[in-house]
């Protein structure tokens, strides 16, 4: 019985040795690709820095009507407020929508497509 104690300590051990031994690769294994994720990461942010600015050149279609749009309601209310322009096109509520009309009400009035006078807006 005495031999079979003993076997099962020398396993213990043995097993416990193999354990942190792995513990130990692991950790080795761990740093090294951190490190490799690192310098992949160096790479990407390299080649986007280095990668040619690529403008715009045309307006997309959709912005297009919905700006031909807005230009058609400003034509048929001239003098329409922000307000009634929002009621007009069915956006009221929808805060994300009235933002996004009121950017392209600046940008037509910086393009000279229209004109503001005390809050209304008339077509040029």
């Amino acid at each position: 019985m005495a031999d079979f104690a003993a076997l099962i300590e020398t396993e213990r051990t043995r097993l416990h040795k193999l354990i942190s031994d792995l513990s130990d690769k692991r950790d080795t294994l761990s740093n090294q690709i951190a490190e490799a994720e690192r310098e992949l990461s160096a790479i990407s942010a390299y080649e986007k820095a280095k990668a040619p600015v690529v403008k715009r050149t045309h307006t997309p279609r959709a912005a297009t009507s919905k700006r031909s749009e807005l230009l058609d309601t400003i034509k048929a209310t001239p003098r329409a407020t922000r307000s009634e322009l929002i009621e007009k096109l069915g956006i009221k509520g929808n805060k994300k929508a009235e933002q996004a009309l009121s950017n392209k009400l600046s940008n037509m009035k910086k393009a000279g497509t229209i004109t503001a006078t005390d809050g209304k807006y008339m077509a040029v």
